[in-house]
């Protein structure tokens, strides 16, 4: 197994992680939380809103 390979594991790892996360913040806070905290986490990074788009092209 080579380093490009473990690193798509832990992508793979981390991306799934993140959407269960997700989803479990809106199972019990619904979505308007969860959009406020991402409406927030954007302003804070950047100083204004930006909204972040991702593309999920790689699948395992």
């Amino acid at each position: 197994m080579c380093y490009s390979d473990i690193i798509q594991e832990i992508y793979a790892l981390v991306d799934q992680s993140y959407k269960d996360y997700q989803r479990k913040l809106k199972e019990l806070y619904g979505k308007e939380a969860h959009e406020k905290i991402m409406h927030a986490l954007n302003v804070k990074k950047s100083g204004r809103t930006v909204y972040i788009r991702f593309i999920y092209v790689w699948r395992m």
